[in-house]
């Protein structure tokens, strides 16, 4: 599937990566907003908080019209949205609900 050269292919190779516990390959010029954005999940999972947020904010000036950097950015520095719609996933109303929690403590 990387071979196909793409970014959703080169991000889908990096999450096998990521889950097989090898070495993510090397940047490639094809990568965009998925790929960055599992490599920023990739620094995350390994501990590496202040390199994450850089990445993320990074990703977020880039790419603004990708909703997945704000919420994981949200998720990160345990920030409630600015709103919560009706039809939210669970993953958003959780986030909301511990956000705030951890706020208030």
């Amino acid at each position: 599937m990387a071979a196909e050269g793409t970014d959703l292919a080169q991000a889908n190779f990096i999450v096998y990566c990521r889950r097989q516990a090898l070495p993510l390959p090397a940047k490639t010029v094809a990568e965009g907003v998925h790929s960055d954005l599992e490599r920023a999940l990739s620094l995350w999972g390994e501990g590496r908080l202040a390199e994450t947020l850089q990445a993320l904010e990074t990703g977020l000036e880039a790419y603004s019209g990708d909703s997945r950097y704000r919420g994981n950015l949200d998720w990160l520095s345990m920030q409630p949205p600015q709103q919560v719609s009706a039809v939210s996933t669970s993953r958003e109303l959780a986030q909301a609900v511990l956000a705030t929690r951890i706020s208030r403590l």
